[in-house]
This record gives structure tokens, C-alpha cells and sequence, in this order.
């Protein structure tokens, strides 16, 4: 029988981005939206223009996700509630 070690980074980088990737679900499309686009690259400024909202709200937004982001990688699972 062959053993396969496995690298502890990988593995513990596999699973974060499948955290990240099931954190990003609970956020609200918008929300979601705004993070996806900014992680391809777009400015505030180009994400506003794109999605027809003020480049302020569009930062508010994001900075709120990114938050809440945070918050459930933390294991703090209360999506939503930065919004109340």
C-alpha cells in the first residue's frame, strides 16, 4: 500500500478557500457582487459605474462585507448582522 503525504500549508490553504467560498454565499448578492468585482481588480470608482451606485455606497458595502467576511473565517457565524 502506498502513503501519500500530504503539505499541511495546501491542505490548510484547500480549506480556507473552500471557507472563503462558502462564506462569500452567505453574503447578500450585492455584497457578493462588490467583492467578486474588486477581487478581479476594479477600482471602487469602475465597480460604482458598473452597478449604477455612488462610488461611497459601493465602498460602505464593500467594507461591511469585507467585515463580515472576516467575521465568519473567525467562526463567528452571524451573517447579516452588520446590517441591522
Amino acid at each position: 500500500m502506498e502513503s501519500y503525504s500530504t503539505n499541511p500549508f495546501i491542505e490548510d490553504l484547500a480549506i480556507t478557500k473552500i471557507d472563503l467560498e462558502e462564506s462569500l454565499q452567505k453574503l447578500f448578492p450585492l455584497e457578493q457582487e462588490i467583492i467578486l468585482l474588486s477581487n478581479q481588480g476594479y477600482t471602487i470608482r469602475e465597480i460604482a459605474e458598473k452597478i449604477y451606485l455612488p462610488s461611497t455606497t459601493v465602498f460602505r458595502i464593500k467594507e461591511t462585507a469585507l467585515n463580515e467576511l472576516k467575521r465568519m473565517m473567525d467562526g463567528e457565524d452571524n451573517p447579516g448582522e452588520l446590517w441591522k
